[in-house]
């Protein structure tokens, strides 16, 4: 996604209605046609955004087994205690688990040097 700043400054007070209304006109519909280019634009990109989000929520959906309405700070906070206690209970094999991850990640650093 790409969003860039862009002015859209209109200098209405060097317009002269009087003598060159034609010009004065062209200038002012040269404006509005930018200021419309723009919002298109920018109304994609916010479509883009909606149906990233979309994907996001759907994955954390099927990952989770819990609809976003329903994953609030307390459910958030819950889930963490739980993971916690489970570690605690299972201490040595957790343990184990990271002993035997770090000196398998260690040998293929090994492997690699080769």
């Amino acid at each position: 996604m790409d969003i860039f700043a862009k002015d859209f400054s209109f200098n209405a007070q060097s317009l002269d209605l009087t003598t060159d209304p034609g010009t004065a006109l062209s200038s002012v519909k040269k404006a509005i046609k930018e200021l419309s280019e723009y919002r298109t634009y920018l109304n994609r990109q916010v479509a883009r955004v909606e149906d990233a989000t979309a994907i996001i929520e759907s994955e954390l959906q099927s990952a989770m087994g819990v609809g976003l309405d329903n994953f609030t700070l307390d459910f958030a906070i819950e889930t963490a205690f739980h993971i916690a206690s489970r570690l605690s209970q299972d201490s040595f094999t957790a343990l184990d688990i990271q002993a035997n991850t770090e000196s398998s990640i260690a040998l293929h650093f090994l492997k690699d040097r080769d």
